[in-house]
Protein backbone atom coordinates (compact mmCIF):
# COMPACT_ATOMS: atom_id res chain seq x y z
CA UNK A 1 0.00 0.00 0.00
CA UNK A 2 2.84 2.39 0.72
CA UNK A 3 4.06 2.08 -2.86
CA UNK A 4 0.68 2.77 -4.46
CA UNK A 5 -0.21 5.65 -2.14
CA UNK A 6 3.26 7.11 -1.74
CA UNK A 7 2.15 10.63 -2.64
CA UNK A 8 0.06 10.71 0.55
CA UNK A 9 2.46 8.74 2.70
CA UNK A 10 2.93 11.87 4.78
CA UNK A 11 -0.61 11.37 6.09
CA UNK A 12 -0.06 7.83 7.34
CA UNK A 13 -0.19 7.48 11.14
CA UNK A 14 -1.40 11.06 11.59
CA UNK A 15 -5.04 10.27 12.34
CA UNK A 16 -6.19 11.86 9.06
CA UNK A 17 -8.14 8.76 8.08
CA UNK A 18 -9.99 8.73 11.39
CA UNK A 19 -10.80 12.42 11.05
CA UNK A 20 -12.18 11.88 7.54
CA UNK A 21 -14.33 8.96 8.73
CA UNK A 22 -15.68 11.16 11.54
CA UNK A 23 -16.55 13.96 9.08
CA UNK A 24 -18.32 11.42 6.86
CA UNK A 25 -20.35 10.11 9.81
CA UNK A 26 -21.28 13.66 10.84
CA UNK A 27 -22.48 14.41 7.30
CA UNK A 28 -24.61 11.26 7.26
CA UNK A 29 -26.14 12.15 10.64
CA UNK A 30 -27.08 15.58 9.28
CA UNK A 31 -28.54 13.98 6.15
CA UNK A 32 -30.67 11.63 8.24
CA UNK A 33 -31.88 14.45 10.48
CA UNK A 34 -32.79 16.59 7.46
CA UNK A 35 -34.69 13.68 5.91
CA UNK A 36 -36.50 13.08 9.19
CA UNK A 37 -37.57 16.74 9.22
CA UNK A 38 -38.96 16.21 5.70
CA UNK A 39 -40.78 13.02 6.83
CA UNK A 40 -38.67 10.88 4.50
CA UNK A 41 -37.86 7.41 5.79
CA UNK A 42 -34.21 6.52 5.14
CA UNK A 43 -32.14 3.50 6.12
CA UNK A 44 -28.43 4.37 6.40
CA UNK A 45 -25.88 1.96 4.93
CA UNK A 46 -22.33 3.29 5.40
CA UNK A 47 -22.16 6.37 3.14
CA UNK A 48 -25.54 5.78 1.47
CA UNK A 49 -29.23 5.70 2.30
CA UNK A 50 -31.98 3.37 1.16
CA UNK A 51 -35.12 5.34 0.33
CA UNK A 52 -38.24 5.29 -1.81
CA UNK A 53 -37.40 6.01 -5.44
CA UNK A 54 -39.83 8.93 -5.42
CA UNK A 55 -37.54 10.77 -2.95
CA UNK A 56 -34.35 10.27 -4.96
CA UNK A 57 -33.84 13.77 -6.37
CA UNK A 58 -34.62 15.51 -3.07
CA UNK A 59 -32.20 13.27 -1.22
CA UNK A 60 -29.43 13.83 -3.76
CA UNK A 61 -29.80 17.59 -3.27
CA UNK A 62 -29.72 17.24 0.53
CA UNK A 63 -26.60 15.04 0.42
CA UNK A 64 -24.76 17.39 -1.94
CA UNK A 65 -25.73 20.47 0.08
CA UNK A 66 -24.65 19.02 3.42
CA UNK A 67 -21.41 17.55 2.05
CA UNK A 68 -20.45 20.93 0.58
CA UNK A 69 -21.40 22.73 3.81
CA UNK A 70 -19.18 20.39 5.85
CA UNK A 71 -16.17 20.22 3.52
CA UNK A 72 -16.29 23.22 1.19
CA UNK A 73 -16.02 20.77 -1.72
CA UNK A 74 -18.44 19.66 -4.38
CA UNK A 75 -19.58 16.06 -4.66
CA UNK A 76 -21.38 13.87 -7.17
CA UNK A 77 -24.18 11.72 -5.69
CA UNK A 78 -25.15 8.62 -7.64
CA UNK A 79 -28.22 6.45 -7.24
CA UNK A 80 -28.25 2.70 -7.62
CA UNK A 81 -31.65 1.18 -8.18
CA UNK A 82 -32.32 -2.28 -6.87
CA UNK A 83 -35.08 -4.85 -6.95
CA UNK A 84 -38.55 -3.53 -6.19
CA UNK A 85 -39.58 -4.58 -2.66
CA UNK A 86 -42.94 -5.88 -3.87
CA UNK A 87 -41.17 -8.31 -6.20
CA UNK A 88 -38.87 -9.41 -3.37
CA UNK A 89 -41.75 -9.90 -0.92
CA UNK A 90 -43.67 -11.85 -3.56
CA UNK A 91 -40.69 -14.13 -4.09
CA UNK A 92 -40.34 -14.73 -0.34
CA UNK A 93 -44.04 -15.50 -0.09
CA UNK A 94 -43.90 -18.00 -2.97
CA UNK A 95 -40.90 -19.65 -1.34
CA UNK A 96 -42.90 -20.08 1.88
CA UNK A 97 -40.59 -17.81 3.88
CA UNK A 98 -43.30 -15.30 4.79
CA UNK A 99 -47.08 -15.55 5.00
Amino acid sequence: MVRTASTRYDLFYTGAGHRMMFVESEIMMRVLLRLKEAAIVALPVFDAVIVKASSEEHIKQVMMELFTAATGLGVLVNARHTVEPTWYLGALSRAGRIA
